[in-house]
């Protein structure tokens, strides 16, 4: 339960900085995409966000979940 406690906070936790880099990224870069356009601002950072959260974020809580998983296992391994 320990384990699986530390891969969803970790997972989630590297999830959300993800997002709010990719947020951050679009408020000052154009968003373009196949059928879509956005001028940097808002749009931009949430179609960034959205768009990218979709593709890679699958990804990305795997690789959070992961860490986190070796963290607990870590911490229980010293103690």
């Amino acid at each position: 339960m320990q384990y699986l406690r530390g891969a969803l906070k970790w997972g989630f936790g590297v999830l959300a900085v993800f997002l709010v880099g990719c947020f951050i990224y679009g408020l000052f870069n154009r968003f373009s995409f196949i059928h879509g356009s956005a001028p940097p601002g808002l749009d931009s950072g949430f179609a960034y966000a959205s768009v990218l959260g979709f593709l890679i974020g699958p990804f990305v809580l795997l690789a959070g979940a992961i860490i986190g998983v070796v963290v607990v296992w870590r911490s229980k391994r010293r103690s």
